[in-house]
């Protein structure tokens, strides 16, 4: 009967002390990026699920494939390897990223997760796979904050650029970023959502997710690679452009009335060459694990 008692007070003990066991600072680095995420995200989920429903959300710019696949890029490569023991910085980091996350500003998210990929690629590199993954973090707050923030505060030049290509594409004119029609009177103005800056970011996230998770190594052949996953994406946008500026009538049909279907289809070709230009780009380590 003694030693019962004593095996019933030695159990509580024991789970006790696992449940106080220390997580390993890949699985903190993981959790806080899942939740930076998730609130970087939520928000424009719902407003695009509201406009086109889930499919329009999956293909909308503003969330992306692209977007949701590197994030769990992130999280599965940081949780390959969970053998690190936390360090003292690694709660001081986590708890600045909460704070910006837990503040009613979308955007502080993802300059949680700058943050985050900044200390682990200069405090946190003994993992390789975390090393990746922190690198995966830094592209996808490329066009989830940087290129909105940059489009924000350089937005004419960027447009008078687009505008430029489009009318020398057209064989038309542009002022500032007005596109004359080719046929008829008047102009096209393109909008900033309409950049094409926002889908080159997303066609360079998707190298950079690719090859991370691939862990594929650099040579001179990439730099051809990035260019076809890059100017498939200029060149699709700026196809589309073109389209809506060849005539009013043109403007009526594909901007006016099926604008919605004209950007899905372009942006899930953009999505499609980026993906199939940068799975060609790894295609050694792809087929030789295979």
């Amino acid at each position: 009967m003694t030693a019962d008692r004593n095996e019933l007070r030695l159990r509580p003990q024991k789970s006790f002390g696992a449940l106080l066991a220390p997580i390993t600072r890949d699985e903190l680095f993981a959790g806080v990026c899942i939740l930076a995420c998730a609130n970087g995200l939520w928000g424009r989920v719902i407003m695009a699920v509201r406009e086109a429903g889930w499919s329009g959300a999956v293909f909308n710019l503003d969330i992306s494939f692209i977007v949701l696949l590197a994030s769990a890029a992130c999280v599965w490569l940081l949780l390959r390897e969970k053998s690190s023991p936390l360090q003292g910085t690694d709660l001081l980091v986590t708890m600045t990223c909460i704070t910006l996350i837990i503040l009613p500003i979308p955007a502080l998210s993802w300059v949680a997760i700058t943050a985050l990929s900044i200390y682990i690629l200069l405090f946190a590199t003994g993992s390789h796979s975390r090393k990746r993954a922190a690198i995966v973090m830094a592209a996808l707050t490329v066009p989830m904050l940087w290129i909105p923030l940059l489009i924000e505060f350089f937005q004419q030049p960027i447009l008078e650029l687009d505008a430029m290509i489009v009318s020398w594409l057209i064989g038309s004119q542009h002022l500032g970023n007005l596109v004359a029609f080719k046929q008829g009177y008047g102009y096209v103005q393109i909008a900033p959502p309409c950049s094409s800056i926002t889908n080159l970011s997303l066609a360079f996230l998707c190298w950079v997710g690719v090859t991370q998770f691939e862990n594929h190594r650099w040579s001179s052949v990439d730099i051809l690679w990035v260019f076809l996953v890059c100017a498939s994406a200029l060149a699709i946008n700026v196809m589309r452009i073109g389209l809506v500026a060849q005539s009013r009538e043109y403007y009526q049909v594909f901007h006016n009335q099926y604008w919605n279907e004209t950007s899905m289809v372009a942006n899930v070709l953009t999505m499609i060459f980026a993906i199939l230009f940068s799975v060609l780009g790894v295609r050694r380590e792809l087929f030789s694990r295979a």
